[in-house]
């Protein structure tokens, strides 16, 4: 694993950490109940999981995948298909 990636999987996990624990913090804070505290927190939380797939699949868009064939044979790597993945 490279420094890069390693720097952004722990960043990645701190910001996950505290994004995970914002709508919480925001729905104490603010008082907020029912309806709207539900809905408050589903974009919240949605959308450090988001990021979180971004980083830590990188490699694959900075890199490229594998290209195999039916058989299983190497084709090559396709920078293309890694953006598309992600």
């Amino acid at each position: 694993m490279s420094m890069k990636q390693s720097i952004l999987i722990v960043g990645t996990v701190a910001y996950s950490t505290f994004a995970g624990a914002l709508p919480q913090i925001i729905l104490k804070r603010f008082r907020l109940i029912g309806a709207v505290a539900e809905t408050f927190s589903i974009p919240l939380s949605a959308c450090p999981a988001a990021f979180s797939v971004r980083v830590v699949r990188s490699k694959e868009a900075d890199n490229g995948i594998r290209v195999f064939d039916s058989n299983g044979n190497l084709v090559g790597v396709s920078k293309a298909a890694g953006s598309k993945v992600i």
